[in-house]
């Protein structure tokens, strides 16, 4: 045989060779991907839980505020930087940035959102109403003439309507207006301290601890105002933790929005005790540092807090609640006030310049992991830059693997029901509708159908098919080269 020959059945050989090395190649490689997936999907958990806990800053954005309020081109000074301070989106509960938001602080006023929250639940259940009338007391009287805190004016035996306490309790920050809403949904004054608490429990905010109902301490109300058992404490929070409250309020109770998004409120209208507020929180359009899309929620300050605000904004698909906690010293609250709406205006510019809404998968049908699925709904996501979180098809359930870690591993805002078509493959007649068909994808939906590639990769996800075919043709090459070889040596 001359060397010729020789060569040409060597190549063949190997080619034989090399196609039923794939075989088993070709079917560990998806075994091995859905292998790593699962890992992933466990670590991240596991990861979320201890981040949750112990507020693990490598998991989600805690750039140096300084830096980021320099970069939006407002003002900062050092005397006057938040103690801690957090960007979330609301839809979703992922953190969009975080500076020790795990610290115990004294929320001040900000306590009247948890207030807030609990009458708007009473409302849905039928105990009050937005224009249920309680008739003001002398004991109410008596707490609004208390100088050394917040309040309005409060005359006896007038009847003020829910709606319009809420709006003197968000606005001006009136104690009375707080006091007198918690008496039409309790019975008592400690009692409503423990149905605060509880909340908070049910909530998730594990950081919290009530002891008054405004968030001014129980001595500030000389005697007016005394739940029995309670201690004469600070109230304590975390900037997480009144996030997840706001989280929970914008999604059970959007409504709480009309009574905070307006720079100025006009209370008890054509009455004797007609008054006109401007709001406290200087974010909301109108105002000295005005924001065009901020609508609410509530400042607190006292001499232990400092300066705190907790504010919600929209801006295209993407509404973000923001904590800040502690900024400069109550005793010089004009000045610390400024700095706190700059620094807060600059976590916006943040959040709405380096984070978007992206839709995953449109509405209707799909083929995910070789199952045709429908959609009822648009999935969208939160993105950073070209960081984009994966998706698979777990039973009926579309389980997006989120890489902006959430407020609380019990927001689980991830999955997404679908319907489950036929569990037929996919034909050609099928090609003119929009599908997924891999095992975990991202929405880079660039497609190599119609080439050989597009048909090796569709082969793929029948790794069993794949490698019977390559070992298919490897014995049908073997078989030719054999053959040849006789027919080289019979002409030998």
């Amino acid at each position: 045989m001359d060397k010729r020959k020789l060569k040409f059945l060597l190549g063949l050989m190997t080619c034989a060779f090399a196609l039923s090395a794939l075989a088993p190649i070709a079917a560990e490689e998806e075994t091995t991907s859905d292998t790593t997936q699962q890992t992933t999907t466990i670590q991240e958990d596991q990861s979320e839980s201890n981040h949750n806990e112990e507020g693990d800053k490598s998991s989600f954005d805690h750039e140096d505020l300084y830096d980021i309020t320099s970069r939006y081109g407002y003002d900062y000074d050092e005397n006057y930087k938040p103690a801690s301070s957090i960007v979330v989106d609301a839809e979703s509960g992922q953190i969009i940035y975080g500076d020790n938001i795990d610290l115990e602080r004294d929320p001040a006023s900000l306590t009247k959102v948890m207030t807030a929250y609990l009458v708007f639940e009473a409302i849905e259940k039928g105990k009050i109403s937005l224009d249920t009338r309680i008739v003001a007391t002398e004991n109410d009287r008596a707490i609004s003439t208390i100088p050394d805190i917040s309040n309005n004016k409060i005359v006896v035996g007038v009847e003020y309507p829910v709606r319009e306490l809420l709006s003197l309790m968000l606005y001006p920050s009136s104690n009375v207006a707080t006091i007198m809403l918690s008496h039409a949904i309790s019975d008592t004054e400690a009692n409503y301290i423990e149905m605060m608490n509880n909340k908070a429990k049910e909530l998730g905010m594990t950081k919290t601890k009530f002891y008054n109902a405004s968030g001014a301490n129980i001595s500030s109300f000389r005697g007016l105002y005394n739940p029995e058992g309670v201690e004469d404490l600070n109230n304590v929070t975390t900037a997480r933790d009144f996030a997840i409250l706001t989280y929970y309020f914008l999604k059970n109770y959007p409504k709480l929005l009309e009574f905070t998004k307006e720079p100025a409120v006009t209370t008890m209208e054509g009455t004797e005790v007609e008054e006109t507020f401007y709001t406290l929180n200087y974010m909301i359009p109108g105002m000295k540092h005005g924001y065009f899309n901020v609508d609410g929620i509530k400042t607190g300050s006292s001499p232990t807090a400092q300066l705190n605000h907790l504010v919600t904004a929209k801006h295209g698909a993407l509404r973000v609640i923001e904590v800040v906690m502690g900024v400069g010293d109550w005793w010089d609250y004009i000045t610390s006030a400024n700095y706190r709406s700059q620094y807060g205006n600059a976590l916006l510019e943040k959040a709405y310049t380096e984070f978007k809404v992206e839709t995953l998968l449109k509405a209707g049908e799909h083929v995910v992991d070789g199952q045709k699925i429908k959609i009822d709904k648009d999935i969208q996501v939160l993105t950073k830059g070209d960081k984009k979180p994966t998706y698979k098809l777990v039973g009926d359930e579309i389980v997006v693997e989120n890489i902006i870690p959430t407020l609380t591993k019990n927001i689980q805002t991830n999955i997404y029901k679908v319907s489950k078509i036929s569990e037929e493959k996919t034909t050609n007649s099928d090609s003119s509708k929009e599908t997924t068909n891999v095992a975990v994808k991202t929405f880079d939906n660039e497609s190599d159908s119609g080439t050989f590639i597009g048909w090796l990769k569709g082969l793929s996800q029948y790794p069993l098919l794949l490698a019977g075919l390559i070992l298919t043709l490897s014995v049908l090459i073997s078989g030719i080269i054999m053959a040849t070889i006789q027919v080289f040596k019979k002409k030998d």
